[in-house]
């Protein structure tokens, strides 16, 4: 029987996270992507995200990463994940998503779970169906596969 690879979205708080805690949840989650026990979902919109939170000088600055470093980790884990657009947002016309809205039509398009850290994201669990979790309970979830 074939292994079952659970498809995640990352928010940019576990880019982060990851970085400025390499034994915390976020890094065990950004390992389980690169060694590929997880499918990382991603657009160029969630790229331009990503790229925005690990560029910022003050966050940079604070978790010790180079500007190389950031566009490493982005450029391998786009070659690693598999690229959805979110085209026009469910039940919605004319507008692209905003906020958190991308991550979840992201999820949803490819039947994928959300992992963010972010406190507001995680309360929206369930919008369009889509599981919100904590970096942690999506590693957790790769033992019951």
């Amino acid at each position: 029987m074939a292994k079952t690879t659970l498809r995640v979205v990352l928010d940019p708080t576990v880019l982060v996270e990851a970085l400025v805690d390499p034994q915390g949840g976020s890094a065990r989650l950004l390992r389980a992507v690169t060694s590929q026990e997880l499918r990382l979902i991603w657009s160029e919109a969630l790229r331009a995200r990503l790229e925005r939170a690990l560029l910022d000088d003050e966050l940079r600055t604070a978790g010790s990463w180079s500007e190389d470093d950031a566009v490493r980790l982005l450029d391998g884990l786009e070659v690693l994940g598999t690229e959805v657009e979110p085209g026009v947002p469910v039940g919605e016309t004319g507008r692209a998503p905003r906020g958190d809205d991308l991550y979840f039509e992201l999820a949803f398009r490819s039947s994928a779970v959300l992992a963010s850290t972010d406190a507001r994201t995680l309360a929206r669990s369930g919008h369009l169906g889509v599981e919100a979790l904590r970096p942690e309970t999506v590693v957790a979830a790769l033992s019951s596969l």
